[in-house]
């Protein structure tokens, strides 16, 4: 029976991806899967580090959603681990996310720009990056904004998402296309080499 340290012969361990996305689900007992790491919902933000302390993260990229955007996590991340990441921003961070929302988003140019269509809908994504200097965030080094519209294939109601990000990784180590990708989840994780 597969489990965390015996997964299916056709799904990579967190051991040997060369990065990872984190996540949490209702399931008691954590499990990896194709380099997602999967603990318990409660409580979520103590669990980040006990779910990710055994593994190898060096030059390892991690991307997780906004509950562990904590400066926390990006300071252990960094200084310990010695992985770069990629964090979702929402209200949990005020200062942070307001910092992200009142950068001049207007004079940067878009820097990847996608159009899908699938799962019943049009969706078109737009990312912007910038290198900052001074966020209220450990290690940053850019900031990202996607815009996010998306409309039913049926439908002509579009509807506009924004979400911004940081990372610690410089424009240099990492192509605006290369974290669309990451943040979409749309492709294996890679190492920072």
């Amino acid at each position: 029976m597969p489990s965390p340290s015996n997964p299916p012969p056709d799904r990579p361990t967190p051991t040997t991806d060369p990065g990872l996305v984190v996540g949490l689900r209702p399931n008691p007992l954590p499990r990896a899967r194709a380099g997602v790491v999967w603990g318990r919902i409660s409580p979520q933000i103590a669990r980040f580090q006990p779910l990710l302390e055994g593994l190898d993260l060096a030059g390892r990229i991690i991307t997780a959603d906004a509950m562990h955007t904590q400066r926390e996590h990006a300071e252990w991340l960094v200084t310990h681990q010695h992985a770069a990441y990629i964090l979702i921003v929402k209200a949990n961070q005020p200062t942070l996310h307001h910092q992200l929302a009142t950068l001049p988003w207007r004079e940067i140019p878009v820097a990847d720009h996608t159009r899908d269509r699938g799962h019943g809908r049009v969706e078109i994504r737009r990312l912007q990056a910038t290198t900052v200097a001074g966020l209220d965030f450990p290690h940053a080094a850019q900031a990202i904004r996607i815009t996010r519209r998306a409309r039913p294939l049926a439908g002509h109601k579009w509807r506009t998402v924004t979400v911004y990000a940081v990372t610690n990784l410089t424009a240099a180590q990492a192509s605006p296309a290369r974290l669309a990708d990451r943040i979409r989840g749309g492709q294996p994780p890679h190492s920072l080499n």
